[in-house]
């Protein structure tokens, strides 16, 4: 498991992903905000798929100069039937699946957490991404014409460093949901072992009445 200190450093430098031919962009905020205008959170089409890879296979601000244009859906079109294409090729598309989802978790993971005090929580009625984007410009001086190109990683760093420096948070070794993972994992390791010792004991009790 890294530590937090080698998590905030790497993300300074985003890796780069090719998927279907497209070379990916580093996943921005205006990305994010793109993906949940068109609700592609879970992709459940091939088109889902031809459209999440060309939004990051270019800055957000030219894809929405794109977008109205005429020759658009032409080319949405076009890159579908690539896209679609791999089914017809074993294996193909599942391997395009799975580098996506790769390159997609890659960009929205973050330092793990925790609270450091009792707090108590509201729902929120906003999506989380805005009020990330709030609190990059309210809290730690990112200019409104420029917050949108933040990777998502770098504003997730930002964001827990803030909490930790308000002391509303610890900040743990890992990405976000490893330790609990490992908390359970753990758990679940002790408690079949405990059922497995149940077990031989009562088999062995089994057989000295016999």
């Amino acid at each position: 498991m890294k530590t937090a200190a080698e998590i905030f450093t790497e993300t300074l430098l985003e890796d780069r992903y090719r998927v279907c031919g497209k070379l990916l962009k580093p996943f921005s905020i205006d990305h994010a905000e793109l993906f949940l205008h068109f609700g592609l959170g879970s992709l459940s089409s091939v088109s889902d798929l031809a459209l999440a890879i060309l939004i990051c296979s270019m800055p957000a601000e030219r894809f929405c100069r794109l977008y109205y244009t005429r020759t658009w859906p032409l080319r949405v079109w076009w890159f579908g039937l690539r896209v679609g294409w791999l089914r017809r090729k074993p294996g193909r598309l599942d391997r395009a699946l799975a580098l996506w989802r790769e390159y997609y978790e890659y960009s929205n993971r973050c330092p793990d957490f925790e609270p450091s005090s009792k707090v108590e929580e509201h729902p929120a009625g906003a999506p989380f991404l805005y009020h990330l984007r709030s609190v990059l410009l309210s809290r730690l001086g990112y200019r409104p014409e420029t917050v949108g190109q933040t990777t998502v990683r770098r504003a997730w760093a930002e964001y827990v460093v803030l909490m930790e420096s308000d002391q509303t948070v610890k900040v743990l070794p890992g990405f976000y949901g490893e330790n609990i993972k490992a908390r359970f994992a753990e758990a679940d390791a002790r408690h079949a072992e405990r059922v497995d010792q149940h077990l031989a004991a009562r088999k062995n009790g089994e057989k000295e009445q016999s």
